[in-house]
C-alpha cells in the first residue's frame, strides 16, 4: 500500500488531529493535491511534461515535485 493510499484511508478529522499534534506535517494536504494533479496530468501527457506542468501550477521546483511523487508512491 502506498503512502497516498494510507493517507486517503484516514478520516479527515483524524488527519486534522494528526497534523495539529505534529505527527504528520502540515503540508500533507498540499502534497495530496499536488500528487492528484500530477496523476491527472500524466493521463494526458508524459512523465516529464506532467511534472513540469505540476511544478508551474503549484509554483514549486520540479525537484520538489519529484520528491512529493516519490513520497506518495
Amino acid at each position: 500500500m502506498s503512502a497516498y493510499e494510507l493517507i486517503q484511508a484516514i478520516e479527515p478529522t483524524t488527519l486534522d488531529k494528526l497534523m495539529s499534534t505534529g505527527l504528520l506535517r502540515s503540508t500533507v494536504q498540499r502534497d495530496i493535491k499536488i500528487y492528484e494533479f500530477y496523476l491527472n496530468e500524466r493521463k494526458t501527457c508524459g512523465y516529464m511534461d506532467a511534472r513540469t506542468i505540476t511544478a508551474e501550477k503549484f509554483c514549486l521546483s520540479e525537484e520538489m515535485i519529484s520528491k512529493i511523487i516519490q513520497k506518495m508512491k
